[in-house]
């Protein structure tokens, strides 16, 4: 708990360019001054504000990936966040269980 497990590199103008497990760079046998961005993986894979539920699942599944940084657009991909796919899916299916309480109490 309350452990970084992976960190989001962004580039000299802050924006969003992938994001490496610090297990990697544990285990890395690279030389220290290589650039970390060596080690990097989903560079093209995020999430911005307007994303939906479908579309944040999507994307876990087509990446296989456990968290997704958030950037504000395309354009910027400033990082306001991350989102884990478990967060994610325990929110739905919370929205789930909301709408078929509602749906049975009518």
């Amino acid at each position: 708990l309350g452990v970084t497990k992976e960190v989001m590199l962004t580039d000299a103008d802050g924006r969003y360019c992938g994001s490496v497990l610090v297990g990697d760079i544990h285990a890395a046998e690279t030389d220290p001054i290589e650039p970390i961005a060596k080690l990097a993986h989903q560079q093209k894979a995020y999430l911005t504000p307007r994303a939906t539920v479908k579309d944040a699942l999507d994307m876990f599944a087509a990446e296989e990936a456990d968290v997704l940084a958030v950037v504000t657009d395309d354009t910027n991909r400033r990082v306001i966040g991350r989102l884990s796919e478990a967060h994610a899916l325990r929110r739905y299916g919370e929205e789930l269980e909301k709408r078929n309480r509602a749906f049975v109490e009518r």
